[in-house]
């Protein structure tokens, strides 16, 4: 749906609007946003599928990341996400009045410990901390931030290994680290 009303509202593809308003003016070198060729370049994770039906593994590093539109089409390293999250959070990213929105959440949980704004997730971890967050999936990627709200504090993970369902034992252990992590700093 955002891609479609980023079309609407510039005339151009979601693709050329992500590059111009957010890759080049923050410097994510190594963050593009392929729209024809779904081979990924340079140092990268292999990202593998689960079937859910049979068994063994399957390497899906070369899929068509369009598949998902512009929901699932980015392919970025941990360091350009976190400088993302970094001056998503912290007010570099937005003005000061889409900053506000971006921050205006809704409860989700009943004891209001998470709440969910316009993209990103407001969370008080169990340790007692707040952060913001914010995960994405493809098939045989799944990866996921925490930021303070000053964005002194940050942790990031990606997985090679997803299948579009409920996450893996390895997902969980490797969340269950981030957390972990982001409660220790």
């Amino acid at each position: 749906m955002a891609g479609m009303v980023i079309k609407a509202v510039t005339g151009n593809d979601a693709a050329a609007e992500i590059r111009q308003r957010i890759i080049e003016p923050l410097g994510l070198a190594d963050t593009t946003f392929p729209t024809s060729d779904p081979t990924i370049s340079d140092n990268h994770l292999h990202g593998y599928e689960y079937p859910v039906i049979g068994i063994g593994i399957r390497d899906v590093t070369v899929s068509d990341v369009q598949t998902f539109g512009p929901a699932g089409a980015i392919v970025s390293t941990l360091d350009d996400l976190t400088a993302f999250s970094r001056a998503l959070v912290t007010g570099r990213l937005l003005a000061p009045a889409q900053e506000a929105e971006l921050k205006t959440t809704v409860p989700v949980t009943a004891d209001g410990t998470v709440g969910y704004g316009l993209g990103i997730i407001h969370v008080q971890l169990p340790c007692g901390q707040w952060a913001w967050s914010h995960n994405g999936a493809v098939l045989g990627y799944f990866s996921d931030w925490y930021t303070s709200d000053d964005g002194a504090k940050q942790v990031a993970r990606a997985n090679n290994e997803f299948h579009l369902l409920a996450g893996t034992k390895g997902q969980q252990d490797t969340g269950k680290a981030t957390v972990d992590a982001y409660c220790a700093l």
